[in-house]
């Protein structure tokens, strides 16, 4: 399965973008230093004429091997002579070729009729920009995670205090973006309500897109709410399974308050599906939820939290909430 039209539409729309960029540069570049230095131009027509000549023989059926050898020849003398005149004042050698954004496939998006590793990429990237949610350009970021919301009293029942072992979390979330790859771990977030874990996803996710990974950031009710929308929805002609296919297809899926959406045979099935086929593929997903392991046990099932606990590194937030703890400081 492929994605939706609108993100290849989206994705041709910026290919030719910057195959039109390329050629405007070209221009503007061959404009200047023509005005400068003439006689490369006079060069450049040459080394047309030569291609043009070779080519008129050739389909003239006068294939003649030395002729043909001879304007190859000048044709490079030609074009030496260009590279040392840029050379010589102070352009570069390739200052007359055209600038490509991927010179593998001269932003056309194809090589050979195969797709190039740059569309694929732009098409990805589209996707999760297309199927995230704002939160990743909120301000919840690593350096502005404060830990003075945390204790650093030891409770009776546990070896570390909320302070401690929410500093080691945001060093592994930290080392996790850092060494990230479409092999990384599953991390599953626990623990009550604003204890950071919004928080430290969103941090996670910003960074990682900004390092050039798709990522798509959702919360599990919007991520109910679009697929259920997409296969049951009134408009026949909707094209099924685009949004399916985004979260299957980033590089990592993001989702937040895993048990706050409508709870239904679809939605509890769906989400399995997708976190399933995703380990499946070897790509990683960040769940976080407000539920415990047994709140999770009741609420999907057995097969759904083996699932979770053999594949996903846990991370167990501790603390107040922190957003009790500002209301009352303000």
């Amino acid at each position: 399965m492929g994605y939706p039209k609108k993100i290849y539409d989206e994705a041709d729309i910026v290919m030719n973008e910057r195959r039109n960029k390329a050629k405007t540069e070209l221009e503007l570049n061959r404009a200047e230093i023509y005005g400068k230095l003439p006689v490369l131009q006079e060069l450049e027509y040459e080394i047309a004429s030569y291609a043009l000549n070779a080519v008129k023989s050739v389909t003239a059926g006068e294939f003649n091997r030395e002729v043909l050898e001879g304007y190859k020849k000048r044709s490079v003398e030609a074009q030496n002579k260009v590279k040392n005149i840029l050379i010589e004042n102070g352009y570069s050698p390739d200052s007359l070729d055209e600038k490509y954004y991927c010179p593998k496939c001269e932003d056309t998006g194809y090589i050979d009729g195969v797709m190039c590793e740059c569309k694929q990429k732009l098409l990805k990237e589209i996707a999760c920009k297309m199927f995230s949610t704002d939160a990743i350009s909120s301000d919840c970021r690593f350096e502005n995670f404060s830990l003075d919301y945390y204790s650093s009293q030891v409770g009776e029942n546990s070896k570390l205090s909320p302070k401690k072992q929410m500093s080691m979390i945001l060093e592994y979330c930290k080392a996790y973006v850092n060494n990230f790859s479409k092999n990384s771990k599953n991390i599953l977030m626990m623990g009550a309500t604003g204890l950071g874990k919004t928080h430290l996803s969103v941090a996670m996710a910003y960074e990682l897109t900004k390092n050039g990974f798709g990522v798509i950031y959702c919360s599990a009710p919007d991520m109910a709410r679009k697929l259920e929308s997409e296969y049951f929805g009134k408009n026949v002609d909707a094209p099924k399974g685009e949004t399916e296919q985004s979260l299957l297809e980033c590089d990592l899926l993001v989702i937040d308050d895993l048990g706050t959406e409508f709870i239904n045979k679809y939605s509890q099935s769906s989400i399995y599906n997708i976190i399933n086929i995703r380990i499946n593929m070897g790509r990683p997903t960040i769940i976080s939820t407000n539920l415990s392991a047994q709140e999770l046990h009741n609420t999907y099932g057995m097969r759904f939290v083996s699932r979770i606990i053999g594949e996903f590194d846990k991370l167990n937030f501790v603390g107040t909430d922190i957003r009790q703890i500002k209301k009352r400081n303000s």
